[in-house]
C-alpha cells in the first residue's frame, strides 16, 4: 500500500523536478512513522493500563486470600484456644470443686467432733450438776433427819459378813447423833456383836467408815455419790 501510494505521487508529477519528487515521497513515510508511534504509544498505554489493572486485581486477590487465611487461622486458633481454655477451666473447676468437697467433709467431721465433745462436756456438767444437787439434798436431809443418818450407818454395816465386833468411825459433827442411834441400829443387825463409835476429826459430815479388824468398809455419803457419778458418766 505504501509502495502504491509512493508510485502514485511520482506518476502524477511530470514536472521533472527530482527534489520535489523526493520531498513528496518522504511525506507519506513520516506520516506512517508518526502513526506507528501513536499506535505504539497507545498499545504501550493500553498495556500499562492492563498491567496495572492485572497487578491491582492480583494484589486485591492476594489480599483477599491473605485475609481469608488470616480469618481461617484466627478461627482455628480461636477454636483451639477455646477448647484448651475450656478444658483448663473445667479441670480447675473440678479441682476447686473437689477441694471444696474435701473442705466441707473436713468441716463436717470437725463439727461432729465438736458436737460430740460438747455433748460429752454437757453430759459431764449435767451429771456434776445432778450430783451437786443430790449432795445438797442429801446433806440437808442428814442434817435434819436422824432416820436418814441411821440408814447410812445401817446400810454400811449390812455389807459385813458373819458375826463380828466393829469400830465405827464418824465425823465430829455426827458423833453425838449416831451415838444416840446406836441401840436402834444394832437391834436390826444381829450379826454385829458389838460396835464402838469413834470420833474422827478428819472425817466430813455423812462419813461412815467401819473397821472389822480384817478390813474397812467406807459407806460415807461422799463415796457413794462419787460411785453414782462414775456410773452416770460411764467411767
Amino acid at each position: 500500500m505504501l509502495q502504491h501510494k509512493m508510485r502514485f505521487e511520482v506518476e502524477s508529477d511530470d514536472s521533472g523536478d527530482d527534489s520535489g519528487i523526493a520531498l513528496q515521497a518522504t511525506k507519506p513515510v513520516e506520516c506512517l512513522i508518526e502513526m506507528a508511534k501513536r499506535d505504539a504509544d497507545a498499545i504501550r498505554n493500553n498495556a500499562q493500563g492492563e498491567a496495572h489493572e492485572i497487578i491491582a486485581q492480583a494484589t486485591s486477590e492476594a489480599q483477599r486470600i491473605k485475609e481469608q487465611a488470616k480469618e481461617a487461622g484466627f478461627q482455628e486458633g480461636f477454636q483451639e484456644g477455646f477448647q484448651a481454655g475450656f478444658q483448663k477451666g473445667l479441670e480447675e473447676a473440678q479441682k476447686r470443686f473437689l477441694a471444696e468437697i474435701d473442705e466441707a467433709q473436713r468441716l463436717k467431721e470437725e463439727i461432729i467432733r465438736e458436737r460430740e465433745s460438747l455433748y460429752q462436756q454437757f453430759e459431764r456438767d449435767l451429771v456434776a450438776l445432778a450430783v451437786d444437787i443430790a449432795k445438797r439434798a442429801i446433806y440437808d436431809r442428814l442434817e435434819a433427819d436422824d432416820e436418814v443418818l441411821a440408814q447410812v450407818v445401817e446400810s454400811t454395816l449390812r455389807k459385813i459378813q458373819g458375826k463380828v465386833k466393829v469400830q465405827l468411825k464418824v465425823s465430829k459433827h455426827d458423833y453425838r447423833r449416831i451415838s444416840s442411834l446406836k441401840e436402834r441400829v444394832l437391834s436390826k443387825l444381829h450379826h454385829i456383836e458389838s460396835m464402838d463409835i469413834i470420833e474422827d476429826d478428819f472425817l466430813s459430815p455423812g462419813s461412815c467408815v467401819v473397821d472389822t479388824g480384817r478390813g474397812t468398809i467406807d459407806g460415807s455419803v461422799d463415796v457413794r455419790l462419787r460411785e453414782i457419778e462414775a456410773v452416770m458418766v460411764g467411767h
